[in-house]
């Protein structure tokens, strides 16, 4: 019994060791032409997204995140269901200055 609360301790700090660590390793940049999006503590991820493959751009704040103040971002292109490139825990204001930027040049 000891092995499993052993367990979660351990589990529950490495996530907030990534937690820690991890969130000033996101960066994102907006650009004339294209959005990139870079993450990653062990694994390190760059997204680019140019605004031309752009299908469209939505903000998500979910309750917990709400409470903070905290929106995400997400990006779709087309061909794909899923979103090409998310970026989490930003506030809600700078996604939504982000969404209308980037809806301002893809129906330039």
């Amino acid at each position: 019994m000891i092995y499993i609360y052993l367990g979660f301790v351990v589990l529950f700090i490495y996530g907030l060791l990534h937690l820690l660590f991890g969130l000033p390793k996101r960066m994102y940049a907006i650009r004339e032409k294209d959005i990139s999006y870079k993450s990653g503590l062990w694994v390190k991820k760059m997204t680019t997204v140019p605004f031309s493959r752009i299908q469209h751009v939505e903000t998500d704040e979910k309750p917990i995140s709400r409470l903070f103040g905290l929106a995400s971002l997400s990006v779709y292109t087309a061909g794909d269901s899923s979103d090409d490139l998310e970026i989490n825990g930003i506030t809600r204001e700078t996604a939504l200055k982000i969404k209308e930027f980037i809806s301002f040049k893809i129906n330039e």
